[in-house]
């Protein structure tokens, strides 16, 4: 877990999924209540208002679980068996996906990407002295 905690791509899917609840929930106006200047009528209730911090915090912990399964590929079958669907229901996205595979020389990109991580530690390591 600590290993995950010290991931940026990791962190980066938290934020993301984060913000994207933060998002749905300010589009479906959860946070009206905090920005009105009329006076509230019921939500003035501590055990209500323990109720809503408590189910943002799990909604928060849920976003981060399904983080951590999509990390840890427990979640990796469904991922493909989406990006099989998506691709079968969309051909054109299919196109154009197999055009960015036959593009993308994988070896070559793994390799900038292990030396980038690379740099990454030893910048780190170097801050943390």
């Amino acid at each position: 877990m600590n290993e995950l905690r010290g991931n940026k791509s990791f962190q980066f899917i938290c934020g993301v999924g984060t913000l994207a609840l933060l998002f749905f929930m300010w589009e479906n106006n959860v946070f009206s209540f905090l920005l009105d200047d009329e006076p509230s009528e019921g939500m003035e209730s501590v055990s209500l208002a323990t109720l809503v911090l408590t189910s943002v915090v799990s909604a928060v912990q849920f976003v981060g679980i399904i983080s951590i399964l999509i990390v840890s590929n427990v979640l990796k079958p469904l991922a493909e068996w989406t990006v099989d669907a998506v691709r079968a229901r969309f051909p054109k996205v299919d196109a154009v996906a197999d055009r960015i595979e036959d593009a993308i020389d994988v070896e070559k990109l793994t390799s900038v990407l292990n030396d980038l991580d690379e740099r990454l530690r030893k910048v780190e390591a170097t801050e943390d002295d």
